[in-house]
């Protein structure tokens, strides 16, 4: 798969999305690890690329891995209450209905944004941390027909001021194991690489897995860095907005609203600003709604998206107080052995204010 926001990753100031170069695989492996670990992206592009791991050390034999196409839940997206005790569940999921559905999008986008600017952001005073936790599973194909899942969680902790010290942890959530039917030869290659599972620490969350130069956290702001000027300094107008996103996000309508996602996966984006881009995105035309959707922390919402290749990508709102969620992939078309309406990846985004680093709130 080839991701928009692995493209966005390779570029090393991560602020021109259209001059990304094509991708070699060891330039695959090295933006997959970054964008991963930065955990702010979901993919915009429709391309399956086959990976496989990085080249052995010199001199040290390790196993030929299976060749495979990393899911978009790799880049942060995941999947919502399909993947559970070990099975692939699919949901019903019905596309279509011209003007009418696009108008109730619209409809429940334009609540969300008047519920998101009735909600006061918490404060974070000095010595406190914004925590944000990114859960997520999602499928990995393989270039031999099978098909695996898995898990992991991302967290971050931001202090009030950001040029301090983040901290970040990765963990896999259970054990890679194969779909029902999809089974391969084998264990199931792990989805997160080793080198991106464990704690960092670093000012500005220029954490030391990302590569050098490749993101200056508390200084030039970006999609995939959205520092406190940059989510300042973006349209005020929903349309301007809109038009904003499209310039920005190559490839049409498609790539927006996954691309929204990737800024609100970050949760750093204030309330006010939240209303603006819910209002920008009613100017997406091929907009629909599914209602009384789940994300991965089983929280109820409602699933806005669009048609991209095979597959359709949504954000998440609650609908009782317009909060971002989280996102998922819901299989358009028969792929890999993927059946119509199966949720491939889903994702839960929540945060909160705690008083130190390292603290997890109480769920």
């Amino acid at each position: 798969m080839r991701d928009a926001e692995l493209d966005r990753a390779l570029d090393a100031g991560l602020g021109d999305l259209a001059d990304v170069p094509d991708m070699t695989e060891s330039a695959f492996q090295s933006g997959r690890a970054r964008l991963f670990a930065a955990m702010e992206a979901t993919t915009t592009a429709e391309e399956e690329l086959t990976t496989t791991q990085e080249a052995p050390t010199p001199g040290v034999a390790r196993p030929q891995p299976r060749p495979r196409r990393t899911g978009r839940w790799l880049a942060a997206a995941a999947a919502v209450g399909v993947l559970t005790v070990g099975v692939l569940a699919s949901q019903t999921v019905i596309w279509g209905g011209g003007g009418e559905a696009h108008a109730e999008a619209v409809a429940t986008l334009n609540k969300a944004a008047d519920l998101a600017m009735g909600t006061v952001d918490p404060k974070i005073a000095p010595g406190q941390f914004l925590y944000r936790s990114l859960r997520a599973e999602g499928v990995t194909t393989y270039s031999d027909g099978g098909a695996s899942f898995g898990g992991v969680i991302d967290e971050t902790w931001i202090p009030a001021d950001q040029r301090h010290v983040w901290m970040e942890r990765r963990a896999n959530v259970g054990k890679e194991k194969w779909l029902p039917g999809l089974e391969g030869e084998g264990e199931p290659t792990p989805s997160t690489p080793r080198e991106l599972l464990g704690e960092w620490r670093a000012p500005c969350g220029d954490f030391d897995y990302i590569a050098q130069g490749s993101r200056k956290s508390c200084g030039e702001g970006s999609w995939n860095n959205p520092t406190p000027e940059f989510l300042a300094a973006l349209p005020k107008d929903p349309k301007q907005l809109y038009e904003k996103f499209v310039a920005s996000f190559p490839g049409g309508d498609g790539f927006v609203v996954p691309s929204v996602g990737s800024l609100l996966n970050s949760g750093r984006v204030p309330a006010g600003i939240r209303a603006t881009i819910y209002r920008a995105l009613a100017y997406v035309p091929s907009l629909q709604i599914t209602e009384n959707v789940v994300n991965l922390d089983n929280r109820k919402g409602t699933a806005l998206g669009v048609r991209q290749g095979k597959e359709f990508r949504e954000i998440i709102i609650d609908p009782a107080d317009g909060q971002y969620i989280g996102n998922r992939d819901v299989m358009a078309e028969e792929e890999y052995g993927l059946k119509p309406g199966t949720v491939r990846s889903f994702s839960a985004v929540r945060t909160a204010v705690v008083d130190g680093i390292g603290t997890v709130p109480v769920s």
